[in-house]
């Protein structure tokens, strides 16, 4: 009894703290896959920036535009690159100094200069503005990061201290938990508490999974236990800059030429 006071008691003040900080990751995060999953963000034909159908070059591998567009963002290897059909590639640099570039992708022209935190552009960015609220609430990087981290973690523990309250005591409580057993009289308050336990014990699961693999690209200790858990205790190995197969040396499977194979 004690002890489902306890997880109550944190369910409670805990999921006050980290409620609005989730609340937001998840909104930003939402939108955000939109774009990256090029649902939204697709113009008309109309658009300048819309390259034509066809071509008779090749799509540049994911290392080569990597090659062609380190220089200009600094001299730092880039963290990813997408591909949008008839747009240009955008490669681009997370982290504090976020910023990106758009390159055709088929001869690697560079079109304009690059845009992000490390640049001062005045002009508002829609899906960076969404971004950088996902990744650190608009804050300063040293300041928002740690606080969207750290507030997953204690969100993970409102989720689990959410299941041992909901937890029934007998197979006849179980049914109340599963289901809706709403009667004409039912009070308004009965049926608010229904709603947050019944619909908070099926989607636990899949917010755990989605807090649990978020918290690995922010928390290092986490990344490194999971990875160590996962793996059947093992270390996970120091991560290294990609390079592209035209300036390395190593004949080894690199992780961007594991890219370029599957590219291909």
């Amino acid at each position: 009894m004690r002890f489902r006071k306890t997880a109550y008691t944190l369910h409670l003040w805990l999921g006050m703290i980290s409620g609005l900080i989730v609340f937001i990751v998840c909104l930003t995060g939402a939108i955000w896959a939109l774009r990256i999953n090029g649902w939204v963000g697709e113009t008309s034909q109309d658009d300048p920036e819309c390259l034509p159908t066809e071509h008779s070059q090749s799509l540049l591998l994911p290392s080569q535009l990597i090659t062609i567009t380190s220089e200009k963002l600094g001299n730092e290897t880039p963290n990813n690159v997408s591909y949008t059909k008839k747009k240009p590639a955008r490669v681009t640099i997370y982290g504090k100094n976020y910023r990106y570039i758009k390159v055709n992708p088929y001869t690697g022209e560079m079109l304009g200069e690059p845009t992000g935190a490390s640049k001062k552009d005045d002009s508002f960015d829609l899906w960076r503005f969404v971004g950088t609220g996902h990744r650190s609430l608009w804050l300063p990087w040293e300041i928002g990061r740690p606080i969207v981290n750290y507030g997953t973690l204690v969100f993970v523990i409102v989720l689990i201290t959410g299941l041992v309250i909901w937890f029934p005591k007998s197979k006849k409580a179980a049914k109340g938990r599963l289901w809706f057993k709403w009667k004409k009289g039912t009070p308004a308050k009965r049926k608010i508490f229904d709603l947050h336990s019944v619909l908070g014990f099926y989607v636990c699961f899949i917010l755990l999974a989605i807090a649990f693999t978020g918290m690995v690209w922010g928390i290092e200790w986490w990344s490194k236990g999971l990875y160590s858990v996962t793996t059947g205790g093992k270390t996970l190995p120091e991560w290294g800059a990609a390079k592209s197969d035209t300036i390395s040396t190593d004949t080894s499977m690199t992780t961007i030429k594991a890219v370029d194979k599957i590219f291909v």
